[in-house]
């Protein structure tokens, strides 16, 4: 069984963003300690603060709280022309990676 970290999830979310925990405060209008606390498991976010971190770092909420380990890209603004490029890219890294496991 898989134990799921809430906070260290929120750290490498952040990580793979390159930002510190003050950018991430100032960005999303938090304190740093908020951000530490959310990454120590101390603190628990608000559901406002749990949308807010889902938005900033293009995930579901799902994903913040571990119910899922699928990450999410949001097309909202796109065209109707870029989403299906966007989906032809993703059919072909799909293939690719079936490839190579082959």
């Amino acid at each position: 069984m898989k134990i799921y970290d809430f906070g260290l999830r929120l750290k490498k979310l952040r990580e793979e963003k390159g930002l510190s925990q003050e950018e991430v405060a100032s960005r999303l209008n938090f304190k740093k300690s908020t951000i530490s606390g959310y990454e120590r498991n101390v603190t628990t976010p608000s559901l406002e603060a749990l949308k807010s971190m889902a938005i900033f770092y293009n995930v579901s909420t799902d994903y913040l709280l571990g119910l899922t380990d699928r990450a999410y890209i949001y097309l909202d603004g796109f065209s109707e022309d870029d989403k299906q490029s966007v989906a032809q890219i993703v059919e072909q890294i799909r293939e690719m990676t079936k490839n190579r496991l082959m």
